[in-house]
């Protein structure tokens, strides 16, 4: 593994980037066998993967571990729940949700 002082000049290796991406396709496979909104399915299948190869390459466990709860909680909003308390309760919680999304979904090294 690179150390961080080499990191921006390293370049993984064939392999090394296939395994990174089996496990993120791993992670992501029970998700993406649900019934979900295509928006969704499209979102995890594509740009949310990349993220976390890009989370498994940089070796930052607590990002893909991030990555991973916003993808529970984005999977959860999508099931409307029939009492109001519960609507209410995921409505308060939106618009974290949506910030964790844009935040994933940023360049590496945009600082916004």
């Amino acid at each position: 593994m690179p150390t961080p002082s080499t990191r921006r000049h390293w370049l993984p290796n064939r392999s090394a980037t296939n395994s990174r991406a089996a496990a993120a396709d791993h992670a992501l496979v029970g998700w993406l066998a649900m019934p979900l909104p295509s928006a969704v399915t499209d979102l995890l299948d594509n740009e949310w993967r990349k993220l976390l190869v890009r989370h498994s390459m940089d070796g930052d466990n607590a990002a893909w571990e991030a990555a991973m709860d916003t993808v529970s909680e984005l999977v959860a909003s999508v099931d409307i729940p029939s009492d109001v308390p519960s609507r209410k309760r995921l409505a308060a919680r939106l618009p974290t949700l949506v910030r964790r999304i844009c935040n994933g979904l940023r360049p590496p090294g945009d600082g916004r």
